[in-house]
């Protein structure tokens, strides 16, 4: 019987350069998240932005358990 695979993402620090593979299915919501934070803003702090997401993820996408932050 074989797998079912899913898309992985690369996602780069890019201080360190180091590369780490995350499931697309947790990459996407947290991209939709953010772009949606950022939008018609004129910029947020790290906190602001995170508190954002945070909100975002637990309403549009109740079903994710993992960590946000």
């Amino acid at each position: 019987m074989a797998k079912a695979t899913s898309k992985k993402m690369v996602i780069t620090n890019p201080r360190t350069r180091r590369e780490v593979k995350i499931d697309s299915s947790i990459y996407e919501p947290f991209k939709t998240a953010i772009l949606q934070s950022l939008k018609g803003s004129k910029g947020k702090t790290f906190t602001e932005l995170s508190d954002d997401v945070i909100k975002i993820i637990k309403k549009k996408f109740s079903e994710f358990k993992g960590s946000i932050p």
